[in-house]
């Protein structure tokens, strides 16, 4: 079965068939629509890339959005049975939404030296559950039966990049309202920035 990347921006959805296996794919058709970043708008575009495509595909969304919150900051190194709790205390500090109603993940990134003592470096990315479920429905109602992933955009590209080795590479990811940076190493992602 071939798969469905699509990229949902701020200002456009941009997706490619791919055909084949993983290393070997062929970027089979492709396409890019103007987009005003609001979620109801997503149907008609979905279904006309349905209509293209067919729906025996399995589609891989990445979006960017000002709905997904993505904060960096440092906590005290420490074992990991305290760190679950001290991370969800942070974000829970520094974020309005409730946790409890939000799908969010804590990515420890490196250690990084703070005011002369060693610290951890996380990145908290999250979104609210009913921007989610917006999202979903909106690829159901489209007519797409296989999802094989949703995420951020910044880990789509995690994923996209072949096997850096102890390399970094940087993406540059320059949008339609944002541009992010982003730093990968060994399929790890070590740094997220977005800039308007």
């Amino acid at each position: 079965m071939d798969i469905l990347g699509i990229d949902i921006g701020t200002v456009s959805i941009k997706y490619v068939r791919c055909r084949g296996t993983t290393g070997k794919s062929i970027i089979v058709s492709k396409g890019d629509y103007p987009y005003k970043g609001v979620v109801e708008d997503l149907v008609p575009v979905l279904s006309e890339i349905r209509n293209k495509e067919g729906p025996d595909v399995e589609v891989v969304a990445g979006i960017s959005s000002s709905e997904i919150i993505k904060k960096a900051f440092t906590i005290p190194i420490l074992p990991k049975k305290e760190q679950e709790e001290t991370l969800n205390w942070i974000s829970a500090k520094n974020i309005s939404t409730p946790l409890d109603d939000m799908i969010y993940e804590h990515l420890i990134i490196g250690q990084v030296e703070e005011k002369g003592a060693m610290k951890d470096e996380v990145l908290f990315v999250g979104v609210h559950r009913s921007f989610v479920d917006r999202v979903l429905l909106a690829f159901r109602q489209s007519g797409f039966q296989h999802m094989l992933s949703f995420t951020d955009i910044a880990f789509g590209y995690v994923y996209a990049l072949n096997e850096s080795n102890d390399q970094s590479v940087a993406v540059i990811d320059v949008g339609g309202d944002r541009t992010g940076l982003y730093v990968i190493r060994g399929r790890r992602l070590m740094l997220a920035r977005e800039v308007f």
